[in-house]
């Protein structure tokens, strides 16, 4: 479960500014290629694209509000 969570009393931290490994929402995909076009199509920037020695392959991208993926 994944709740997303809005209190307009209190103040939005300013993601676009915000490290991406201080907070990032992780998800473990098959095909990280098609996965990460497909949401910078719906309007994600891609922030860096990694393959590990261990072969891993690390995509970090920011959501329309600069939330880290």
């Amino acid at each position: 479960m994944i709740e997303i969570y809005n209190n307009p009393a209190d103040q939005v931290p300013d993601y676009k500014k915000m490290d991406p490994l201080i907070l990032h929402l992780a998800f473990v995909s098959d095909d990280p290629d098609k996965d990460s076009d497909s949401l910078i199509q719906a309007g994600a920037t891609l922030v860096s694209d990694e393959k590990l020695d261990d072969g891993s392959h690390l995509i970090m991208l920011k959501d329309p509000w600069g939330l880290a993926l």
